[in-house]
């Protein structure tokens, strides 16, 4: 064997094209795949090894770190004597990226947010038609989906 030997300590052998050669990847990556099973049969896991208690456990649905609590809507609004009317904005100067997290995107109703059931929703498309047509979500669901990101804009 050619170099990175316990009697040569010199660096791997390059390949023709100065690439580190296939044997020498593979022999790494061994090493490395023996590591993770000796860690896993002792039943330590890398932050157990360092003496770090583990984090919580998974939950069935996310919720922000709280590190993140500073996080949330801004400048709500509410109507003088309405009922369930006002506005919320989005913490733009908080996020990162280009997707706002549907819990801080923001709102705007007129008397409340309606409690729809989806088993008995059902979307109607009437007026400048040629027929009206009624759908179900289960209907809709059987539509091909297309995933787009899209920028909006409150436009009230």
């Amino acid at each position: 064997m050619v170099g990175n030997t316990k009697e040569d300590p010199s660096p791997p052998a390059v390949a023709g094209n100065g690439l580190l050669p296939r044997r020498v990847l593979l022999q790494g990556g061994l090493k490395v795949a023996g590591g993770l099973v000796a860690g896993g049969m002792l039943g330590l896991s890398p932050v157990h090894a360092q003496g770090r208690p583990p984090g919580a456990p998974l939950s069935t649905y996310g919720s922000p770190s709280r590190y993140e609590s500073h996080v949330k809507r801004s400048h709500y609004s509410k109507q003088a004597g309405t009922s369930g009317s006002g506005a919320s904005r989005t913490p733009l100067q908080y996020l990162q990226g280009t997707i706002t997290p549907a819990s801080l995107h923001f709102e705007r109703h007129h008397s409340g947010v309606p409690d729809i059931d989806p088993a008995k929703h059902r979307l109607i498309i009437h007026g400048s038609v040629r027929r009206n047509l009624q759908f179900s979500l289960a209907d809709l669901m059987r539509y091909p989906m297309v995933t787009r990101q899209m920028f909006l804009e409150c436009s009230g």
